[in-house]
């Protein structure tokens, strides 16, 4: 199969198999990046053991991201009778490590909630946001968490440390319903874009850390049992990225796209009553500029209704996420 160099790689599969005498039945994975056939260009990934109960099993590929491969398995016994060796299920799938959505950052981009986690009052969970990634970006303006289980969430932003967040720049308890929540910094937040970024949670609730798939990201999935020690999910076997966003603007405004056509399932901009609306784009940025590419509006769409008071009739252009801007003519 063709792989993207910008992706990520994993392959899942189950197994089931043995001898008829309760053995164990023994395989290796290999992969060859030649699009040949010749066995002497397979590269062993890895050896596992079949017994008589269906297991899944999963294997990162992110290494041969870019490149064409085949993958093949190989038993390495036979019992005789009754000797079964079964693959099924065999999944290759493709995910970004990181997204940046306009002025929103993620490692969960627009994938679907897949579960919570989590006991009640025991667990952090969070971000990391490495310097590198945030450069050109001064301000944090917003962050965005999803929640499944409404109530109290505590919100913590955090500058400085690899393996830790290290010093404590804001923090907030909020009362939270369901859905995407928005908790807005305003546009006074300065960040200091040469220390790591540290977005971080703890909510009360039974099971309040709500993720999607994995996003093979090293920082996508940071968790801590007592607030100090950090580790990550993938330590105890879980794969998960945090359904978490963070808003920051970039520096240089003033280059916008302008592309008028309107694109099936991107949000839908129009203008009424003097204000340019925006409906179905929660979760995302949305910016509004003038036609010069001043900037007027900036905030993370919290709902599916957003409205933007605009001053004077004239075109305004209005992008959300990552999308390419979109022109929309507003009458006073």
């Amino acid at each position: 199969m063709q792989t993207q160099s910008d992706k990520s790689y994993s392959m899942t599969w189950m197994e089931v198999g043995g001898g008829s005498n309760g053995e164990n039945a023994y395989y290796s994975v290999y992969i060859d990046t030649t699009a040949g056939i010749d066995p002497a260009n397979y590269i062993f990934l890895g050896e596992y053991n079949a017994n008589w109960s269906w297991v899944d099993r999963y294997l990162d590929l992110s290494a041969y991201a870019g490149k064409t491969f085949r993958l093949a398995f190989r038993q390495h016994n036979d019992y005789g009778v009754l000797d079964m060796l079964q693959i099924d299920n065999v999944t290759v799938d493709g995910y970004y490590l990181f997204y940046e959505e306009g002025d929103t950052l993620s490692y969960c981009g627009d994938n679907e909630r897949v579960d919570n986690m989590g006991n009640g009052g025991t667990m952090h969970w969070g971000i990391k946001l490495p310097a590198e990634r945030i450069a050109g970006r001064e301000s944090l303006t917003s962050v965005l968490i999803y929640i499944s289980g409404e109530g109290d969430y505590t919100l913590s932003v955090y500058q400085g440390g690899d393996d830790a967040p290290q010093q404590l720049k804001h923090t907030e308890t909020r009362s939270l319903g369901t859905g995407w929540q928005c908790f807005d910094l305003g546009d006074n937040f300065v960040i200091d874009t040469t220390r790591n970024l540290w977005i971080t949670f703890f909510s009360p609730i039974s099971y309040p850390a709500d993720f999607t798939i994995y996003s093979h990201d090293i920082n996508c999935d940071w968790i801590s049992l007592n607030g100090t020690n950090w580790q990550h999910t993938t330590d105890f076997n879980f794969y998960v990225s945090w359904l978490i966003k963070a808003v920051m603007p970039t520096t240089d405004t003033a280059a916008v796209v302008i592309d008028p056509v309107i694109v099936d399932g991107e949000p839908f901009v129009y203008s009424k009553d003097h204000c340019i609306v925006v409906e179905g784009a929660e979760g995302r940025g949305v910016s509004v500029y003038d036609v010069t590419g001043r900037l007027l509006h900036r905030r993370m769409a919290a709902t599916r209704h957003e409205t933007f008071p605009v001053q004077e009739t004239g075109v305004y252009l209005v992008k959300t996420g990552a999308s390419e801007a979109r022109r929309v003519v507003v009458l006073r």
